[in-house]
């Protein structure tokens, strides 16, 4: 799928991320019905995700991949740091790092960290994967985390991307003040440009205005795997409120066969990319 999008035109292919499934929880899942997401993860196997990202490395050349989202404040961040530099190395700079929180409290307290703190987490461990990313010495001392003077080597030559995941205020914000860009899940148009705009407040009120930002669109009233025709406008609508990229979702995945998907893939891409640049 992956070489395939990469023929067609397509920019960018991402994957989401999953450890493990929790039996039992009581979190809930904020963008789709709990239920749903939970026996999608439950059936669903996961390869780990820097695994699949190095092996779709060595099958592409061009096209950008994206963790969209890595459940990131769960994970030890000098390890993931050395992953992502790792993974940026081998793709030539063609690493996208979606980082984001993950829904369940149970990836927190069965890696023996504080649930309530997965904010303060995630925003170390973004500090820690950009102070070491540098390859320069760096030492750290936050809250959670504290080491002393360490260097990763090889690192990328080109800073990685940090694109924030979560429709939230905390997470908003956060994507505006440490961020290169965010990504939505399940978003109508409305409520789209509705976002984008207070994104750009935010980000105007941290002096991060101007420059690049990445803003990823992906609807819950759109989606692909059928014949239908597609309104070339309403991508030309997204661009116009500031919408960089737009992630096109398979459905029904479980019940596209492989030839489905890269039949879908390569319509959309003479449909639709082909027609838009």
């Amino acid at each position: 799928m992956a070489v395939a999008a990469e023929n067609a035109g397509f920019d960018i292919f991402s994957i989401p991320d999953s450890i493990f499934y929790p039996e039992e929880t009581d979190s809930t899942y904020p963008y789709n019905e709990t239920k749903v997401i939970r026996d999608y993860i439950k059936n669903t196997p996961f390869v780990e995700t820097f695994v699949v990202l190095a092996w779709l490395a060595g099958q592409t050349s061009r096209i950008k991949l994206f963790s969209n989202v890595l459940k990131t404040a769960s994970r030890q961040p000098i390890l993931l740091a050395k992953q992502i530099a790792s993974l940026a190395v081998i793709s030539n700079n063609r690493y996208i790092y979606g980082a984001g929180i993950g829904p369940w409290a149970e990836d927190y307290v069965y890696n023996n960290l504080p649930w309530e703190a997965r904010g303060e987490l995630l925003d170390e461990s973004i500090e820690i994967l950009r102070g070491l990313m540098t390859g320069e010495v760096f030492s750290y001392e936050g809250k959670h985390n504290k080491f002393g003077p360490i260097r990763i080597n090889p690192t990328p030559t080109l800073p990685v991307p940090v694109v924030i995941g979560g429709h939230s205020k905390p997470a908003l914000r956060r994507a505006a003040r440490i961020g290169d860009g965010w990504t939505a899940v399940n978003m109508k148009f409305d409520m789209m440009k509705e976002t984008v705009e207070t994104l750009t407040s935010l980000r105007r009120e941290y002096g991060k205005e101007g420059g690049d930002f990445q803003i990823h669109a992906r609807e819950s009233d759109f989606q692909t795997g059928g014949q239908g025709s597609v309104d070339l406008d309403h991508f030309r609508r997204l661009e116009e409120i500031g919408v960089t990229d737009y992630g096109v979702v398979l459905l029904p995945s479980s019940r596209l066969s492989i030839d489905a998907k890269l039949d879908a893939i390569n319509r959309f891409g003479n449909d639709v990319i082909a027609k838009l640049r």
